[in-house]
């Protein structure tokens, strides 16, 4: 059974700065999550290896599409396993098991691009629609769904709709 699973999601914005992997050991030793998931490293894996290994955290999925867009997952728990689902530029989705309990992760680092991430939104309204597990959803999305959070005159409606279908 899935119970009291901590995760930890970051859009980190380069893993490899000294600063930050302070923070990164401290979050772990201060949480311990199940998962660590990361965005937007700047960097490959292989680059900050060490770090995770002290940790007891093992990479699970790596994905790196770009310099920037990089989607890292990592865990310390021997006990689960992962399918991998489905991966594309801007998202990896997998499951977790434990026993007979199951569910449904995407990770996700949504293009800066708006056109780019309607790519994305048609994937997971379409992948949605096909499951039947409880699906978890977590990431950059790389917009805003609500009006109040909006400074100045871009913010796009269809965008808006587009994460509604989810």
């Amino acid at each position: 059974m899935f119970k009291d699973i901590s995760i930890i999601t970051w859009n980190i914005w380069c893993a490899t700065i000294k600063c930050t992997l302070g923070h990164v050991r401290d979050m772990i030793s201060n949480h311990r999550p199940y998962f660590f998931m990361l965005f937007e490293t700047y960097a490959p894996f292989s680059w900050v290896n060490e770090v995770w290994e002290t940790g007891e955290y093992h990479p699970v999925f790596l994905q790196v599409t770009s310099h920037s867009g990089a989607i890292w997952i990592l865990s310390n728990k021997k006990d689960l396993t992962y399918n991998l689902i489905h991966q594309m530029e801007q998202s990896i989705t997998f499951s977790i098991h434990k026993g007979t309990c199951v569910f449904v992760c995407s990770a996700i680092y949504a293009s800066p691009n708006p056109s780019m991430r309607t790519t994305l939104w048609d994937h997971l309204v379409l992948f949605g629609n096909s499951i039947h597990d409880p699906w978890l959803m977590m990431g950059d999305m790389n917009d805003i769904i609500s009006t109040t959070k909006v400074i100045g005159d871009n913010f796009m409606q269809i965008e808006l709709l587009l994460w509604l279908q989810l």
